[in-house]
């Protein structure tokens, strides 16, 4: 009768197990990071379409007082914000109180040519104060739009107007 030794190599070491443990720890930290990552930019994309979104009711409700009124609100010296925020309101399908406090004052720019006239908020924002990755990622979603809207994005006031005729 021949004794047999049983195989060791039906099980995994300590070692081994351990090494697995660590990969799988690794693994899942970077998946971690990089969901984050994605979630800023969807986020900071959000906030800068909904930014244009913004700009094109003002425009809109700028544009239809324009129209009733015949005069052009708001370029006149004595016009304060709060009082052009409560002209346009009246014509605009979004609370204009909850943009002035995101996105700053409302005013108007003709960037140094008459003919031109831009409304839009005067800033600061700053995305609630997210990342400069993010920073980033609005500048150029903004900058995607300009083709289809003639938008001035000032990147260090975080001023932005878009133009009304």
């Amino acid at each position: 009768m021949v004794f047999r030794r049983p195989d060791k190599s039906k099980g995994f070491s300590l070692v081994e197990l351990l090494l697995v443990i660590v990969l799988m720890a690794i693994l899942m930290a970077v998946v971690t990071l990089s969901g984050s990552n994605m979630m800023e930019s969807t986020s900071a994309q959000t906030e800068a379409r909904r930014l244009v979104r913004s700009l094109q009711s003002l425009r809109s409700a700028w544009l239809a007082c324009y129209s009733d009124t015949q005069q052009m609100p708001g370029l006149t010296v004595a016009t304060t914000s709060v009082e052009l925020q409560k002209l346009l309101g009246t014509y605009s399908d979004r609370v204009l109180n909850e943009e002035r406090g995101r996105y700053g004052p409302i005013s108007f720019n003709s960037f140094g040519n008459p003919d031109n006239i831009f409304i839009g908020f005067s800033g600061p924002w700053d995305l609630d104060a997210k990342t400069a990755q993010a920073q980033t990622i609005m500048e150029d979603v903004l900058e995607t739009q300009k083709d289809d809207y003639e938008i001035n994005f000032n990147k260090t006031t975080h001023a932005i107007f878009i133009k009304v005729r």
